[in-house]
């Protein structure tokens, strides 16, 4: 009852209605931008909404330094808006590589990275005083910033991370034969309007 599937056309709302029928579904807008701004407007400003893709595989927690499965992510699902709501953040989200080389335990309440892939937010909206994400690629970096600039804070859980099948099934964007241009074109903006936030990683 508290899950809703967004799907990008009327082709996918039919399959998609086939195999889920108990499930809500809507069909929002292509391109994973316009989609999550999308699923932002169609609930009310500070509705708690968490968002995650499809391909997500496993959670994963820190364990005296090893990761093991997720114990519950409903209460990890609670202890992000608890948490947000305590420090006065609007975009809530978890450690973004599955190392436990680099993990902490707790949670962090300056500038980081929250990964797209999973994240929770009390709904800002996409409005003058919301969080309007405007590039699909390197939309997580944008949301991370625009979050930061908006409420001053960001709550990071340092001690989960996932894992995904990144770029290994069909469909998505990465069957966007220009994605790698319109990755130049996001990143260049970003280190444009950002300079003091973002720096070029040459190796990737």
């Amino acid at each position: 009852k508290c899950i809703h599937i967004f799907v990008a056309n009327q082709k996918e709302y039919t399959e998609y209605s086939k195999e889920l029928s108990d499930y809500k579904i809507i069909v929002a807008q292509k391109g994973i931008t316009p989609a999550r701004n999308f699923i932002l407007n169609f609930f009310p400003l500070g509705k708690h909404i968490v968002m995650i893709d499809d391909d997500v595989k496993a959670f994963l927690e820190l364990d005296h330094g090893k990761l093991k499965p997720l114990s519950s992510l409903k209460r990890l699902i609670s202890k992000g808006f608890k948490l947000a709501e305590k420090e006065g953040a609007s975009l809530w989200g978890i450690y973004p590589v599955a190392n436990p080389f680099f993990m902490s335990q707790g949670y962090s309440k300056n500038l980081k990275f929250v990964l797209g892939t999973f994240f929770g937010t009390i709904n800002p909206g996409t409005g003058k005083n919301g969080v309007d994400v405007k590039y699909s690629e390197k939309d997580d970096y944008e949301r991370s910033i625009l979050s930061w600039e908006r409420d001053g804070v960001i709550v990071r859980m340092n001690d989960v991370t996932l894992r995904t099948a990144f770029y290994k099934e069909p469909g998505g964007m990465q069957s966007d034969p220009k994605r790698l241009e319109k990755q130049q074109v996001a990143v260049k903006r970003l280190l444009k309007k950002w300079p003091q936030y973002v720096r070029l990683n040459p190796k990737r």
